[in-house]
């Protein structure tokens, strides 16, 4: 049995269940989950059948600050939730490979047929960056964790 895209994303833990919630930071009122609900994956689904040259999540192009107003303004997305939107450009915005994108010398940000304009800004390009360094740290940090976790299941088999 062949599984679907969304269940492979559910499996690596990448898309939520309808038992997971998106967490919120009060600073910023943005789910902070990067993992996309049924109907978010759905239409990122949609944005990259109808966009493909800037939803193609293995390599990304940065976009227009104002893509999310070019999305509503298209007769097949005007009726899109605001909120689902905005999870979708979250994920797909704060995954690594768009954060090299952002920071390859050169980067232009993309329309939504995907047609480069302006240059990406520095103060983008310096985020990106540190973006990436938090993410490397994380991974460093689940890495140990993962580690430790197997050192205690192996402790735990030796006690027995």
């Amino acid at each position: 049995m062949s599984m679907s895209l969304y269940d492979a994303l559910v499996a690596v833990g990448l898309a939520r269940t309808n038992n997971d919630q998106p967490t919120l930071d009060s600073a910023s009122e943005q789910p902070q989950s990067k993992k996309l609900s049924a109907d978010d994956f759905a239409l990122l689904q949609r944005l990259a059948d109808t966009f493909p040259a800037c939803f193609n999540l293995q390599r990304p192009v940065p976009l227009m600050p104002d893509l999310d107003m070019m999305i509503r303004q298209h007769p097949d997305f005007r009726l899109v939730s605001v909120t689902s939107l905005d999870n979708v450009l979250a994920f797909v915005t704060g995954r690594r490979p768009y954060c090299l994108a952002l920071t390859r010398k050169g980067a232009r940000r993309h329309t939504l047929d995907g047609t480069p304009r302006e240059p990406v800004e520095p103060e983008v390009r310096q985020a990106a960056s540190a973006a990436l360094a938090q993410l490397k740290t994380k991974r460093k940090r689940q890495k140990h964790r993962s580690a430790e976790a197997a050192a205690a299941i192996a402790r735990f088999h030796l006690d027995r």
